[in-house]
């Protein structure tokens, strides 16, 4: 997980989320976009997290319990 970065003051004002080589973009902030967008993205940057985690005992428990927890939310979302 040593390759693995989390935001930032600077990263999040500079409108970018590092992940190791990959780069999530955050929308400009005049502009819209609906919740099921966002948490496809952030399914995404879930699972980038959980398959840079050491294949320990451990590192396969916590990364199980965050990669159901992190997607459950767009599995569940119902738009109107």
């Amino acid at each position: 997980m040593a390759n693995c970065q989390f935001p930032n003051a600077k990263t999040m004002a500079k409108g970018k989320y590092p992940m190791g080589n990959d780069e999530l973009e955050i929308r400009e902030e005049g502009r819209r976009y609906d919740l099921s967008e966002r948490l496809l993205a952030f399914a995404g940057l879930i699972i980038k997290i959980v398959r840079k985690m050491p294949a320990t005992l451990v590192g396969k428990r916590i990364g199980d319990q965050l990669f159901r927890s992190g997607t459950s939310p767009g599995a569940n979302y119902l738009p109107r």
